[in-house]
């Protein structure tokens, strides 16, 4: 499907490929990644340190395929946040840094879900993913800081002190010396939240949520409406590769984004095709194929 796009006409792409097991191959449309002859690429000279087992090389070289492809399509000032677990992190880290470019790396974003482990194990319980974003260009790309909200204590204590207001907001005052050490007073505005960490702590979609569809690896519209902000304006294309159920391009859909959205399940088209008709009459695009 990509190779058919023309170069640099993506402003953001989000992909939450398959992590890698084979157990989920059959679920994803696609047969055990351990009985493919998936061609050798690049990566077998570059990654030598890469596990030699068939399963992993096949997944890892297969995704690196589309990584290349990627860049390809990314404009300029594009982004692109490639989601994961530990499963197979470490190896996508390298190749997104083989791809991209190591300068080009800009967060390792942890998405913490929650909640609190119920039950004992041999290990800590995993409770985050991994969210890394990565630029076409640093410098370049586009980046609109979110502020979060503050935390309600912290948010009163902080309205105690702002007791002033003029056009530009409610502020206070506060003491400022400059180079040759002569004090002055400024004006601190209160802003509306404070500049959002790469640590998000969004809950996963409960039982009972009325975004729920029933697709094992929905992802919240909350997380992908924080990634679409930061990283586009209203009318700029944004692409999901692995679209599943169809968060991505739903989430794009109601921020008035161009998107794509592309999945290899025609169960995965059947759900998202359902959920963006929903939203608008007419989908704007969305392909099922690879």
């Amino acid at each position: 499907m990509m190779n058919n796009m023309p170069n640099g006409f993506i402003n953001l792409i989000y992909i939450d490929p398959p992590f890698g097991f084979d157990g989920d191959a059959k679920f994803f449309g696609m047969p055990k990644w351990s009985t493919l002859d998936y061609p050798a690429n690049r990566i077998d000279d570059i990654l030598p340190i890469i596990p030699r087992d068939k399963g992993t090389r096949n997944y890892l070289r297969w995704m690196f395929d589309r990584l290349e492809q990627m860049r390809r399509v990314l404009s300029e000032r594009g982004s692109i946040y490639l989601h994961c677990d530990p499963t197979a992190s470490h190896y996508l880290k390298l190749l997104m840094d083989v791809v991209f470019g190591a300068e080009q790396f800009l967060n390792e974003i942890i998405w913490y879900y929650g909640p609190k482990a119920t039950q004992r194990s041999i290990s800590f319980q995993r409770k985050h993913d991994i969210v890394f974003l990565y630029a076409k260009k640093q410098g370049q790309h586009l980046f609109s800081s979110p502020l979060q909200e503050y935390g309600k204590g912290s948010l009163a204590e902080r309205e105690t002190r702002y007791k002033h207001q003029d056009e530009g907001g409610v502020y206070r005052w506060t003491t400022r010396r400059d180079g040759t050490g002569q004090k002055s007073r400024a004006k601190v505005y209160l802003n509306e939240g404070v500049v959002m960490t790469d640590v998000w702590q969004i809950p996963i979609i409960n039982a009972t949520a009325k975004e729920r569809l029933g697709y094992p690896t929905q992802k919240p519209e909350a997380l992908l409406d924080r990634i679409i902000k930061a990283s586009s304006n209203e009318g700029d294309i944004v692409l999901d590769p692995f679209c599943g159920c169809g968060t991505t391009i739903a989430v794009a859909e109601r921020l008035k984004k161009r998107w794509i959205g592309v999945d290899i399940s025609e169960r995965a088209c059947e759900i998202a095709r359902n959920r963006i008709a929903g939203i608008q009459a007419q989908p704007d695009l969305l392909a099922a194929g690879d």
